[in-house]
Order: C-alpha cells, then sequence, then structure tokens
C-alpha cells in the first residue's frame, strides 16, 4: 500500500478504482463512422424525400391513365376479334355492341328474335377512368359467317362501328391516348392517333 492508499479509507479507495474504469468523454473513443445522424443531416434527408415524392406523383398518374388507356383498348380489341371468330365458327351473324358508358357484348344474332349474348365485358375492371368515344355515336359492328362486316347491321340498318378512341377521364398532362379502327381496308386494329398516318403506329 502506497502512501495515497494509506490515507484512503476502503470505501474512498474503491471509488478512486471506479473513477480510473470510465472514459473522460465517450465521444472522444468514437469513430466517426459508429456517430448516429445530426438533426441537421436528418431534416435534410427528409427534405430530398420529400422533394422526390412530389416528383413522381405526376408520372405516377400518367402511368396508371395510360394503363388504363391501353386495357380499356385491348378489351374492345379483343371483343371485335371474338365476334369475328365466332362467326365464322358458328357460320352465323354474330356482332360487336358497345356501350361507351358500360362496356361491351358480343351476341350471336344469327336469330333475330333469338339474340344470344356470348360474352360481356365491363370498363370497370381495369379501365374504370377512361373515356371511350365512338365515331358518329355508332355501337354495333356484325360479322357474317366469313368473317366479314356486313355494310349494314342486320339487327337495326346502321352503319357498322369503325372506329372507339379512347383517353383518361382524369386530369393527368400528355396522356397516350389509343384508336381502335374496324374496317375492310385496314382490318382491326390499336393505333396511336398522335402519329402521323405514315408511322406504322400511327392511325390511317
Amino acid at each position: 500500500m502506497d502512501e495515497h492508499s494509506g490515507m484512503l479509507g476502503r470505501s474512498q479507495r474503491r471509488h478512486v478504482r471506479l473513477i480510473g474504469l470510465v472514459p473522460m468523454d465517450p465521444r472522444s473513443r468514437m469513430s466517426p463512422a459508429h456517430r448516429g445522424f445530426s438533426l441537421v443531416e436528418l431534416m435534410i434527408a427528409l427534405a430530398i424525400f420529400a422533394m422526390l415524392v412530389v416528383a413522381s406523383v405526376p408520372m405516377y398518374g400518367q402511368f396508371v391513365a395510360n394503363t388504363q388507356i391501353r386495357t380499356a383498348t385491348e378489351s374492345m380489341l379483343t371483343g371485335v376479334r371474338l365476334a369475328q371468330t365466332e362467326a365464322v365458327k358458328r357460320n352465323g351473324t354474330v356482332e360487336f355492341l358497345l356501350d361507351p358508358a358500360t362496356g361491351w357484348t358480343v351476341n350471336d344474332v344469327s336469330d333475330p328474335n333469338n339474340v344470344a349474348t356470348i360474352r360481356t365485358e365491363s370498363f370497370v375492371t381495369g379501365s374504370k377512368q377512361t373515356t371511350v368515344t365512338a365515331a358518329n355515336a355508332l355501337s354495333r359492328v356484325t360479322f357474317s359467317g366469313l368473317g366479314r362486316i356486313f355494310p349494314k347491321n342486320p339487327v337495326d340498318n346502321t352503319n357498322p362501328l369503325a372506329q372507339i378512341d379512347v383517353t383518361t377521364s382524369t386530369n393527368v398532362s400528355g396522356p397516350r391516348n389509343l384508336r381502335l379502327v374496324i374496317g375492310t381496308a385496314y382490318g382491326i386494329k390499336v393505333c396511336d392517333p398522335g402519329r402521323a398516318s405514315t408511322d406504322p403506329a400511327g392511325c390511317p
């Protein structure tokens, strides 16, 4: 026991030893890699995240609108082709009937007194925020057993539906609108009305 130890009691010597075990400044031994974020750094990160979210909202809205436009257009394309295929398969008369507000129906109208529904599709399924417009307010196109379009619809003697435009009902900038054309000259196809007619993806 040294001179200083002899002058201290047992409890005092224990207190001195404990003080010697505790570092005076723990931060001085902490490397920069193990330090946490400061309040300023956290606020900067949150500000950058908020700006990225705000910038992505219009892009996401446009993506959703374009997806619904394509979904509605491809749905009607499927319906028109189904009507043509069923007419050939049944060797009968099959129509594609459009309701721009709700959807479409494919009917076997070989017997006008006994119309048989083949399939019905609603626009609510994946495309409820679209606006569907038929050219000249026409609503049906009818196929013969040879898969050809009747010049006049047998059911009501109206002209056949030849063009359907699809856009979005939401307020987004730059939506990619589509058009479904149905005819003997151009066949049945989906095109982009925003492109030139000479473009393969453009409308005739």
